[in-house]
């Protein structure tokens, strides 16, 4: 049974190689395509396949399951996913911007004692309201993604300090209305949150989800992400680390303090997965959920939609196979 696996470029090579095997041992062949493979009027696809022998290519009628990536540039790549969604199962779809996200949560009670106060930047005084409660904010774009964009604020007596991914400086109100005029209606401003380790590192506890074998939600990995060369964000792909979340937390924040907070972090999330799906109209496969801990309270960050597997690779990929497995049994395909 061919299975589709659709990037606009390919994955790590180490990635799609464990993917395939995985999906080998549930009987099914995972066919690697971009937009460049498909044939529209056919409804097939030239593809790679992972053999004993390497990688080989052949053409197949388009999979009717298809394990696919983010929409980045929706407007560009709208034809294909119209194609691709009107003519085969998706695994993953895209659960709106951060802010749509929030308003879901908080509409439906649901993780509300975790979302951190914010609203979206239209003027000054949006600015001026959320100082009214805070000392600090931080702000970032609305469809912002891996931590690019972001910059905080912090109000001193007369000034106040700005500071972003590469720099730091103080601005007087003048500077900063500039600034507010800029990212006007593109920006989320809200409370920053502190979350650093003992040595004042930036982190983030990612607790991500997958559907197994019998379609039900299971946590594939709780992990921490640490910044290492970036004051603001703890994304690794601007330089970090990652740790098991269990441990990080111990060695953190001591052994008792550290079971505690892994405690309350499980008790937040209890049941989120299931009770999450139910808001959408469409199949949801996979879900991440980012939060900071401040003063010993977590916080969300974000509900991630397309997180990645390359830091719990083996669960993951096991994960998704058997996930597969079970739609391709459900749908007699």
């Amino acid at each position: 049974m061919d299975i589709g696996y659709f990037r606009f470029k390919d994955d790590r090579k180490k990635t799609m190689e464990i993917n395939a095997m995985i999906h080998s041992f549930y009987g099914l062949t995972l066919v690697f395509f971009n937009e460049d493979d498909i044939n529209y009027e056919d409804k097939t696809v030239v593809g790679k396949y992972y053999t004993v022998d390497g990688w080989k290519s052949k053409e197949v009628a388009l999979p009717k399951i298809i394990n696919n990536m983010r929409i980045k540039k929706p407007k560009e790549k709208s034809k294909v996913y119209t194609f691709l969604d009107k003519n085969s199962y998706l695994l993953f779809h895209n659960f709106g911007s951060k802010r749509y996200v929030e308003n879901l949560l908080l509409e439906n009670k649901l993780l509300e004692d975790l979302i951190i106060p914010s609203k979206i930047i239209t003027s000054k005084n949006d600015v001026i309201e959320l100082f009214e409660n805070n000392n600090k904010l931080l702000f970032k774009p609305i469809d912002g993604m891996k931590g690019r964009g972001i910059f905080t604020v912090e109000k001193n007596k007369e000034d106040y300090l700005y500071t972003d991914q590469s720099s730091s400086y103080t601005i007087n109100e003048k500077e900063l209305e500039n600034k507010i005029c800029k990212i006007s209606n593109n920006y989320i401003g809200q409370k920053y949150i502190s979350s650093k380790t003992k040595n004042n590192l930036p982190f983030d506890i990612r607790v991500q989800y997958e559907k197994n074998g019998m379609g039900k939600w299971v946590k594939a990995q709780t992990y921490a992400r640490v910044g290492l060369s970036n004051p603001l964000v703890s994304n690794v792909d601007k330089g970090g680390a990652v740790i098991r979340g269990k441990s990080f937390l111990k060695n953190n924040f001591g052994e008792e303090e550290g079971l505690k907070l892994h405690k309350k972090l499980n008790k937040s999330l209890k049941g989120f997965p299931s009770k999450f799906e139910k808001l959408y109209d469409f199949n949801v496969s996979t879900i991440a959920v980012d939060l900071g801990l401040h003063n010993g309270e977590f916080y969300l960050f974000e509900v991630n939609s397309f997180p990645g597997g390359t830091f719990a690779r083996g669960e993951v990929a096991h994960l998704r196979a058997a996930h597969t497995k079970y739609l391709v049994d459900k749908f007699k395909l």
